[in-house]
């Protein structure tokens, strides 16, 4: 079992209207009793790309190094994109299984960078938790990810939150 000081434990998710496009995404990343969070908006967006957005924030905010960034997502999508479709898609030229081009990118592109500059000194983890299921951590960046999308707001902040 790991230590408690050396696992970095981050909750992310996103957010997006199918109103007028607008998106949010928010994560918190606790490491025994430190805790980040962080979260934003964007205009024209999908839900998708909110959950990868705030994935993509967790790798490029977490610089203390512990052994181990555990990100914990409720979007299979996002995991499966970075763990599982992505290095297929670079070897294929970006293209999906099913011959279209690979949706979100840049984002993708970045969260792989991110994972492989990581594996120089901690091992980045996922997992993944059903939405709206009662976890704690999952429903506050929920609702983070959501306030920031309505209220169109970007922040970032270290301490108990």
């Amino acid at each position: 079992m790991e230590d408690e000081s050396d696992i970095v434990i981050a909750h992310t998710d996103g957010s997006s209207s199918r109103r007028d496009g607008s998106g949010g995404w928010a994560f918190r990343a606790k490491m025994g009793v430190r805790t980040l969070t962080r979260y934003g908006f964007a205009d024209s967006t999908t839900n998708q790309a909110m959950e990868l957005t705030a994935i993509v924030n967790v790798l490029e905010f977490i610089t203390f190094t512990p052994r181990t960034l555990k990100i914990v997502t409720d979007s299979e999508y996002a995991r499966d994109c970075l763990t599982k479709w992505g290095n297929m898609w670079a070897r294929n030229g970006w293209i999906s299984s099913t011959g279209a081009e690979v949706k979100n990118l840049l984002l993708v592109q970045r969260g792989l960078e991110l994972i492989e500059a990581h594996k120089g000194y901690r091992e980045v983890k996922f997992a993944w938790v059903r939405g709206h299921s009662g976890n704690p951590d999952n429903e506050f960046v929920d609702k983070l990810a959501g306030r920031a999308r309505k209220e169109r707001i970007t922040n970032w902040s270290g301490g108990n939150h």
